[in-house]
């Protein structure tokens, strides 16, 4: 799938936390890597109250879209292999994802959460 770029939003098996269980679920390419590997950041049509998650609704999109309105969550990233990508739906605007992009740093540079 050589013609993915950063801002798709794929459809995917994505793993649970637990690395137990997958589920199809669409996520957003967050960097593409050498060999096929790709970090992806989940999606979901629930929110779940976490205080970091990011709308995506109908005007997110670049191209495309998800037949509910939905949340990214930055706090949710995998990095899989191209192959898993069972098909490419969406493309942000180039704002949300820079949106996105601040949120998962944030997360990272932050101070730990509280439990």
């Amino acid at each position: 799938m050589g013609d993915l770029v950063v801002g798709a939003v794929v459809v995917v098996p994505f793993p649970f936390t637990t690395l137990t269980e997958r589920k199809l679920r669409p996520a957003v390419v967050l960097a593409t890597f050498a060999r096929g590997d790709v970090l992806l950041c989940q999606v979901t049509s629930k929110s779940y109250g976490h205080p970091h998650v990011l709308e995506l609704s109908a005007d997110g999109f670049a191209q495309g879209g998800l037949p509910r309105p939905s949340w990214i969550l930055p706090h949710r990233m995998v990095t899989a292999h191209e192959s898993l990508i069972e098909r490419v739906v969406a493309t942000l605007k180039p704002t949300l994802l820079a949106d996105l992009r601040n949120a998962v740093c944030r997360l990272v540079e932050g101070p730990p959460f509280e439990r």
